[in-house]
Order: C-alpha cells, then structure tokens, then sequence
C-alpha cells in the first residue's frame, strides 16, 4: 500500500482571478469599440482616446496573463507551445486581417470595427479554451505537451523499458532468506515497495502481497537483477532532499499496472500533479540510507 493523494491541484487563485478579469476587460473593450464607432457615425464625436486607452490595458493585462500562464505550464512539464494553435484564434488573426484590408475604405467604420469586436470575442472564447486546459494540466487530468524532445518527461514504463547503462553490481550483497524474509515483512508496511533493474538496466515495481507470501515474487525474479528495497516513500513531495532524479511509482486505478517513472528535479511537480489522482503513488531516493540493495544470483 503507497500513499493516496485525494485532493486534485488547481491553478492559483491569482491567475483565475486575473483570467476572470481579463475576460471581462475584454468583453468591455469589444463593446466600447463598437459603440465609439457608432457614435462617431451618428454625431461625429471622437472616442478614440478612451478606446485607445482601453485597448492599451487589455494588451498589458494580456500580456502579464501570457507570460503568466506560460510559466505555470512549464513547471508541470508542458512547454506550452500550443497556447495559440486553437481554432478561435486563428479566427480572430483572420478578421483582424479583413479589418486591416478594410478599414481605410470609406463608410466602412462600422464594419471595421464589428469585425475588430469579433476578432476580439474570438479571442476570448480561445482563452476560455486556454483555461480548461491548463486546469486540466494541472489536475493531472491532461497530458503535458511538448515539442521539444529535451523537454519530454523522462517517463520509462513496463519493465522492457532500456535505460542508458547498467547499474554497477559489484560488491552487492546477495538476495539471501534474510533479505527475502526482510521483504515479507515490509509487505506488511504501507508505502514499502521492491524495485527490480535488470542486466539490460531496465527496471520494475515488484508487487508486493499484503498477506507477506513472496513466493511468486522471488520466482519471477530473473538472474542478475538487482533488488532495492524501500521500507517507505518520501514523506513530503513538498520538502523533497536534493537529488539529481527520483524514483516514481503510479498505479492510476485499482487494478491497473504499477508503473515505474524516473522524475527529475524540473519534473516533480508534474509528479505530483499526477499521483493526486491515482489511485497508489510514492517518490523514492535512489540513495535512501533506508533503502537495501542486493544481487539476485540464481
């Protein structure tokens, strides 16, 4: 048994709130446009330095929202290069387009600025789109996206996954009655968990039986492998020791396959956006003193 997250990671209040705003702002924006356009058909008078200033603040709210947001997905993992791929907003690059082509031509005001509006509304219901996932990222309910292959997760799952090179196992005690007794008992213990990394350095969760009989557990494991054994996982993924990686273990759903994952510092908090919504979770240190290592010999 490993730990269970119930609760699910939400963005900050801050960024909804300022989504939220920005949202409004831009709703005020698209009709104060029309209407100082109507009005200068109707009586001639002049709104453009009142819109311009509105236009001026929707722009700055934007851009700190962007940059905000943008941040925000990169430390779950997602290098956030999809933000302005979705259709609403190709929508809107295109009437702003017809506006510019337009907008010179005379009796054309009224158009140009329906059309600014539109782009404009387009571009709302995009950032709408923009919000669900990046609550959707960030409880886990959403892959991480990435085109830069420096940026994938550094995930290896099942156990014929290859890493770059074999563990050293010199000096490695053996995997005698002892350690299998050891391993019987942390079975008992909630959170205790058994990693295999075979010769060709790839590596499993071994399930541990909670009546303790590892019979079958040590039958399958192959010749070579070696065995570390965790009496427990991290205690906080909030305060975690330095370390270079961890070691993850996922089960998403009772019954599903416990998957092995390689976490790196810039990847935990992905980690952890993740095991809030599995069904078993745990982080382990690699160099755990509690932690025992063993060859499997025969």
């Amino acid at each position: 048994m490993l730990a269970t997250f119930a609760k699910t990671s939400r963005p900050p209040r801050q960024w909804e709130a300022l989504t939220s705003a920005l949202l409004i702002l831009g709703s005020v924006v698209a009709v104060l446009h029309v209407l100082a356009a109507v009005v200068l058909i109707v009586s001639g008078a002049s709104w453009a330095k009142a819109d311009g200033l509105a236009v001026v603040a929707l722009l700055l709210v934007e851009a700190g929202w962007l940059l905000w947001t943008k941040r925000m997905l990169r430390s779950f993992g997602d290098d956030a290069s999809g933000l302005g791929r979705h259709w609403t907003f190709q929508l809107a690059g295109a009437l702003l387009v017809v506006d510019l082509v337009i907008s010179g031509l005379a009796g054309a005001t009224l158009i140009s600025s329906l059309l600014w509006a539109a782009a404009l509304a387009a571009g709302l219901l995009g950032l709408v789109k923009v919000r669900e996932v990046v609550r959707g990222v960030i409880s886990g309910q959403i892959a991480p996206y990435t085109e830069d292959p420096a940026l994938l997760p550094p995930i290896v799952s099942d156990p014929t996954a290859p890493f770059e090179a074999p563990r050293e196992t010199a000096g490695l005690a053996s995997a005698d009655d002892a350690f299998w007794a050891a391993v019987s008992q942390a079975a008992w213990t909630p959170g205790a968990a058994l990693l295999e990394t075979t010769p060709t350095s790839s590596r499993r969760w071994l399930a541990l039986p909670v009546d303790g009989d590892i019979t079958a557990v040590q039958s399958s494991v192959p010749a070579g492998a070696t065995l570390t054994l965790w009496p427990a996982p991290l205690p906080s993924l909030a305060k975690l020791p330095v370390a270079p990686e961890y070691f993850g273990l996922l089960q998403g759903a009772a019954g599903d396959p416990v998957r092995f994952r390689l976490v790196l510092p810039s990847r935990v908090r992905a980690f952890t956006a993740e095991a809030r919504t599995a069904h078993l979770a745990g982080l382990y240190l690699p160099t755990d003193q509690a932690a025992r290592t063993v060859l499997q010999s025969k």
